[in-house]
């Protein structure tokens, strides 16, 4: 993009990374908790027990390896002040993917509070010079955090 001015920055729009992250970890839960669900309901006869429902967590829904501690984390927090019952082991899912939806969007809206586009010197450069960069070239604008 040769012009700053030009730039689109959107705090409502949910294309780009953002969304596509977004939405991905939306279907990934979505579409799991229904599976996970039932297999608390079947653990229930066998004796649910902390341990049982991580593993069941795991095995259902997909989560980078960076992230499980974040999530272990959470289930001991919620674990902490609440009995061990399908449940709460359900509740605790549900709470999970609230938060985490929640933070995503609070991180994002403080980003963007943060970003401040400025007119770049390369970008006075070439409006002196009158030339126009060819489109295989990436021209970054430039940015402040």
């Amino acid at each position: 993009m040769s012009d700053p001015d030009q730039l689109q920055v959107d705090p409502d729009d949910t294309d780009g990374v953002f969304g596509t992250v977004l939405e991905d970890f939306q279907e990934n839960v979505e579409d799991n908790i229904p599976m996970y669900n039932r297999e608390i309901d079947l653990q229930r006869y066998d004796g649910l027990s902390f341990e049982s429902i991580l593993e069941i967590f795991f095995d259902n829904i997909e989560v980078r390896s960076q992230a499980k501690p974040h999530f272990v984390r959470h289930f001991q927090n919620y674990f902490s002040s609440r009995e061990i019952t399908p449940r709460n082991a359900k509740r605790c899912v549900e709470d999970l993917r609230d938060r985490v939806l929640h933070d995503a969007k609070e991180r994002k809206d403080a980003l963007m509070d943060a970003v401040h586009v400025m007119s770049s010197t390369y970008d006075d450069q070439e409006r002196a010079r009158g030339q126009s960069r060819s489109t295989s070239e990436f021209k970054s604008p430039g940015f402040l955090l």
